[in-house]
């Protein structure tokens, strides 16, 4: 009797442990399975919001908020942004942050309704937050040089534009302001360097 319930208690063990297995194995799978359906949202809500179909954005960024909710509240946010609600873009950029303080884009495009409300300073600090997050944002480099050239610390915007530029961004006004800054201080052959980038960007249609 007693060796019957040993070998009955060993049975529901392995039970156990077989079912647990199992049901981690279902977990990674069912989480993959979110993950490329939620990759496949962002991407069809990004196109949309390069289209400015913000209505249509919207609709699909709230379908996210079951997979992924702080990157279904910062396309939110984006979408209200884009109608021009900025107050409402701006709570779900906070609600984004809330779940993740990683999300270095989310501070930029809080920065940008900072910047856009005349709060440079506060536009500032939050810029160099999301630079704390990822040395490598160059959208944060670019809206600080776009506040320090405001400011006139022009050798500064020109430092962070060069930065920029240098971790890949493409951006026509960028290069302008930097090639307009080395023609003021009468860096002529630094203004040429980006004269020359400029027309190359222009043949290829950036």
């Amino acid at each position: 009797m007693l060796e019957m319930n040993i070998w009955l208690i060993i049975n529901v063990i392995l039970f156990s442990i077989v079912f647990i297995a199992i049901w981690e194995l279902y977990k990674k799978r069912r989480s993959r399975k979110l993950i490329e359906k939620g990759s496949g949202i962002i991407s069809e809500v990004q196109d949309l919001l390069k289209k400015e179909k913000f209505d249509i954005a919207l609709s699909m960024s709230r379908k996210l908020e079951k997979y992924c909710p702080p990157v279904a509240y910062e396309l939110i946010g984006n979408c209200y942004y884009g109608m021009g609600d900025k107050d409402t873009a701006q709570e779900f950029y906070m609600k984004a942050i809330d779940l993740d303080h990683k999300m270095d884009m989310v501070y930029v495009d809080i920065a940008k309704i900072e910047k856009d409300r005349g709060e440079y300073s506060s536009a500032e600090s939050t810029l160099r937050k999301a630079l704390e997050i990822n040395k490598e944002n160059y959208m944060a480099m670019y809206y600080l040089a776009e506040i320090y050239s405001m400011w006139g610390k022009y050798s500064d915007a020109a430092e962070y534009l060069e930065n920029a530029i240098a971790k890949g961004l493409i951006m026509r006004d960028a290069y302008i302001m930097l090639r307009d800054y080395y023609q003021t201080v009468g860096d002529y052959p630094a203004a040429r360097r980006i004269d020359e980038q400029i027309e190359l960007l222009d043949q290829k249609g950036n």
